[in-house]
């Protein structure tokens, strides 16, 4: 695409002074960067860019594409500034979309969405999870706690918690888009192995993948998570990802 800058502050003889930057297209000699990529913020789509194709890149690197709607869409701001703000709001997504099954007695499993409705005897989490739940409700209208004993209460605990409810490719399709959040970020590869240990353990999986994420989210320092996202064009050129292999994975050290 030809992108065209008025140097003039227009006027009828801003085309006076206008400079013509370099065009570029796909693939784009002008970026010269990996495979062909182009890395300027396009105005108008070139006529040949039918697609692009992002791989494992986003698997692999979510947090390559923070800056997207800023940079490459114009919007004023993006959604998340940092990783901690960005896992918050996929858990609230996560335990919207699949609520923990480790306090009811419904023996249905939570597979697909929508998942099945149930009720619960108690909104503070069980003895694994209430750490993150306990003393609040969830905020989900369709669950109503019933008033039962403490003891009656331990005893559906112990029950549920030998019940897989959640499914374990559930828990894997949920935990895929975050495993990677802290690629490069030295000191963020136990993110990724907590992760991983978590969705193995059948005492947890119950407890929902927003909880798997928010435990795996307690072992990352405070400086790790709240350390802001770097704006595109503030990034040096060796940091700017434009291929991701599987050799790749690695931290930088």
């Amino acid at each position: 695409w030809n992108n065209k800058v008025d140097s003039s502050g227009g006027g009828s003889n801003g085309g006076k002074h206008s400079t013509h930057r370099p065009q570029h297209g796909v693939p784009c000699a002008t970026c010269n960067a990996s495979n062909g990529s182009c890395v300027e913020p396009p105005t108008i789509a070139p006529s040949n860019l039918t697609g692009v194709m992002i791989g494992r890149a986003c698997r692999e690197h979510p947090a390559m594409f923070w800056d997207v709607d800023r940079y490459f869409y114009g919007e004023a701001s993006n959604p998340c500034r940092n990783r901690r703000e960005a896992l918050e709001e996929y858990c609230l997504f996560l335990e919207s979309c699949f609520p923990r099954r480790c306090c009811d007695g419904d023996a249905r499993k939570s597979g697909r969405i929508p998942t099945p409705k149930v009720e619960m005897f108690t909104s503070g989490g069980c003895p694994i999870c209430k750490e993150f739940y306990g003393g609040h409700d969830d905020g989900h209208d369709d669950v109503r706690s019933t008033a039962i004993s403490t003891e009656e209460r331990n005893v559906l605990f112990k029950e549920q918690a030998a019940k897989e409810k959640l499914t374990s490719a559930t828990i894997s399709r949920s935990l895929t888009p975050i495993r990677g959040l802290f690629f490069g970020v030295y000191g963020g590869k136990c993110f990724k192995t907590q992760c991983d240990k978590l969705a193995k353990d059948r005492r947890v999986r119950n407890c929902g993948p927003g909880y798997i994420v928010r435990k795996a989210m307690a072992t990352i320092p405070a400086e790790l998570l709240d350390a802001p996202f770097v704006k595109t064009e503030d990034l040096a050129e060796g940091d700017v990802p434009v291929h991701i292999s599987p050799s790749g994975c690695h931290l930088k050290r």
